[in-house]
């Protein structure tokens, strides 16, 4: 959650659930990565979870988190448009996005 600019606070499953449905929405930046991030980790922890019972597979958490970054980047990146702001900037820092990539310069 930190790496999308969310506290992390105390959540149980519901309580992170009703709140994903009431912050993630819209199509901004943040949210966006959020909802990616999210679906990644959900998408990552089942395949380890499967790859654990079936092969006997095991990644470190720093290796899921890499993989998680990774395809949180390259989603991302087929993306373009977002305001350049500094809360973006900051995001794509974060996940280390090219912000060239995803940001457009809004001309006044």
């Amino acid at each position: 959650m930190a790496l999308c600019l969310v506290s992390d606070p105390c959540f149980c499953w519901e309580d992170l659930l009703e709140w994903g449905v009431v912050y993630l929405k819209g199509t901004e930046m943040r949210a966006i990565v959020c909802k990616v991030a999210w679906w990644a980790t959900v998408y990552f922890l089942w395949s380890q979870r499967n790859a654990i019972i079936h092969a006997g597979q095991i990644k470190s958490e720093d290796q899921l988190l890499n993989i998680i970054k990774r395809d949180v980047k390259n989603r991302l990146h087929s993306k373009n448009g977002f305001r350049d702001t500094i809360l973006n900037r900051i995001l794509c820092c974060n996940w280390g996005i090219s912000v060239a990539g995803v940001l457009r310069r809004d001309v006044v």
